[in-house]
């Protein structure tokens, strides 16, 4: 196994009364890929999708901040994911999630490691809308395997 599921990767459940026509930005960390070899997602599906358009799912790179820590894109309103820093507003880059690379534990960089990014709209009444989880599929040194990260 490449990836260790373990610890908490962010939550895609919404509760309240946010407005239909909104946008908003819910995204899950890739666990870190303890292996020697990179990794390619090859694929991605939500589980236990709940009264949500889904706008588009990407992967998105991680900020490094002016104190040295690094910024993962997380629940945000509006789509694309967002970070404020010192005043000012960064988007984080994003990418196609198939083929995005996972990179091994001596490769990876805040830059490098990627997260899921998944733009939702609410589309139902209820109170609560979200996501269950995401399968993941990915392959590494030739050998494909698969793991559902839970939301938090």
């Amino acid at each position: 196994m490449g990836f260790s599921v373990n610890g908490t990767y962010g939550s895609f459940s919404q509760s309240g009364t946010a407005s239909a026509s909104s946008s908003h930005a819910l995204s899950v960390a890739l666990p870190f890929n303890h292996s020697d070899r990179d990794a390619v997602i090859r694929a991605v599906d939500l589980v236990g999708v709940r009264d949500i358009d889904i706008l588009a799912i990407v992967a998105t790179d991680g900020l490094d901040g002016p104190d040295g820590s690094c910024l993962a894109a997380g629940a945000t309103d509006g789509f694309p994911p967002t970070a404020a820093q010192d005043g000012t507003t960064s988007e984080f880059l994003r990418h196609e999630i198939v083929g995005a690379i996972v990179p091994s534990e001596r490769h990876r960089t805040c830059a490098s490691h990627p997260s899921i990014s998944v733009g939702v709209r609410r589309t139902g009444g209820t109170h609560l809308t979200g996501i269950e989880g995401v399968r993941l599929r990915y392959e590494r040194a030739g050998v494909d395997s698969e793991v559902v990260l839970p939301s938090a």
